[in-house]
């Protein structure tokens, strides 16, 4: 009876929320608010659920006992809610057309502009919930429960993507810009929202302008930085950030200072570094971005369509890069062969000879810089972390000359 219901309103894009239930159906209601329309099959209800489910205007039980205030109906009498739900003036088809937008986007925007749904799938039909509505503030902790249940985009009607995003924009490179040096969150936040729109969007005004504060933040604070210190490393490693932020912002701070050993201490050359560590993991997830060689890519247990994903990432982001119309000299090239490879696809288990010598250095201080990242999500405390032993398993994995030097320059910049 009630699969035939919810099948029948479904295919009106009429969104239906079956439990099974009472404290399943009050749970859902203290999240996403009260329903138009509940419909129970069991009278046995609680003073305590009655009270909850009060605010609802229209409200049928199956039950041979009346309820007060409850629309009573035998077990037969179930086409009387269809009819009832599609007679009503304010149902009608769902004609409009939605844009998914990263849940996270919404932890950067204290107030909504237009209203934002909740996408359910069954027996393949897609419907649209209303989470928040217009002008309304965004409760945070609400979001963060959707994200905890595995929510990955929310939705808005099509016509309102753009100015979201926008807005989204705007506030985060505020933001960034008024962060101090010390300002890890804004930073970590910047760079999840950059990367986000520019998988949504490309490079666009709206994507690229939070690039361009991120460039700009790295390039005065980091560059002040007279060497990577142990409580610099702490702040860094034991903030929350993402590991895709925490990735990048260490092979920033380290290659600044590698970078004065060299005569690429140039201004074009340390913007290259915050391009390449931004950009070089477009498409990457947060979990997948420390997988760095082709043992580890073997033994990640991915899906075959994932492991395809994250071999060919480089490829990929390399392409997205070629949009990016203002890039520095050689960027996509870089990008494309950050792991080693000149297709952009696997990863190389040494550090090629054919690489650029600029990204020779890169490589050798990414890979630095993954290890010491493993050292920390396998919950070894930071202060026991010992930079020579890292130095000296990369010096084994790769007995090379050349890249010999630059390990001694890195473990060197922590003295």
């Amino acid at each position: 009876m009630e699969g035939f219901l919810e099948l029948s309103l479904n295919e009106l894009n009429i969104s239906v929320i079956a439990e099974t239930s009472h404290d399943a159906i009050a749970e859902n209601i203290r999240e996403m608010g009260p329903p138009d329309i509940l419909v129970i099959d069991d009278q046995n209800l609680s003073n305590e659920h009655l009270e909850i489910f009060d605010p609802i205007k229209t409200k049928y039980v199956f039950a041979k006992e009346s309820i007060d205030g409850w629309k009573n109906l035998k077990k037969n009498e179930w086409k009387v809610i269809y009819d009832d739900i599609i007679s009503r003036e304010e149902v009608v088809v769902d004609s409009h057309e939605y844009s998914a937008i990263p849940i996270f986007l919404f932890s950067l925007l204290p107030k909504s502009i237009c209203d934002i749904y909740l996408m359910r799938t069954k027996n393949s039909q897609e419907s649209y919930t209303k989470l928040i509505n217009k002008d309304e503030e965004l409760d945070q902790d609400r979001i963060e429960s959707y994200k905890s249940k595995g929510v990955e985009n929310l939705y808005v009607e099509q016509e309102y993507k753009i100015q979201i995003l926008n807005l989204i924009s705007n506030s985060t490179y505020q933001d960034i810009v008024d962060s101090d040096s010390e300002g890890l969150n804004s930073v970590d936040s910047g760079h999840k929202a950059a990367k986000e729109l520019i998988n949504a969007l490309g490079f666009s005004s709206t994507s690229t302008q939070i690039v361009d504060a991120i460039i700009e933040n790295f390039q005065t604070n980091l560059l002040k930085a007279k060497s990577p210190t142990s409580s610099m490393i702490k702040s860094l490693l034991d903030s929350k950030g993402d590991i895709y932020f925490k990735k990048s912002y260490l092979i920033n701070l380290v290659c600044f200072n590698v970078l004065k050993s060299f005569e690429w201490n140039s201004h074009s050359h340390t913007e290259r570094i915050t391009y390449l560590t931004l950009m070089s993991d477009l498409t990457l997830k947060d979990s997948e971005v420390l997988i760095n060689t082709t043992e580890r890519i073997n033994n990640a247990g991915l899906a075959k369509e994932t492991k395809k994903r994250v071999e060919s990432h480089a490829k990929a982001a390399h392409d997205l890069c070629l949009q990016f119309k203002e890039r520095p000299f050689e960027l996509e090239t870089f990008i494309l062969q950050h792991h080693g490879q000149r297709n952009g696809v696997g990863f190389s288990d040494t550090v090629p000879t054919h690489l650029n010598l600029f990204l020779q250095l890169y490589k050798t201080v990414e890979d630095f810089c993954i290890e010491l990242l493993l050292k920390t999500e396998n919950e070894e405390e930071v202060e026991n972390i010992q930079i020579s032993e890292i130095i000296s398993g990369l010096d084994k994995r790769y007995s090379s000359p050349k890249v010999r030097d630059y390990l001694e320059i890195i473990q060197g910049s922590f003295n």
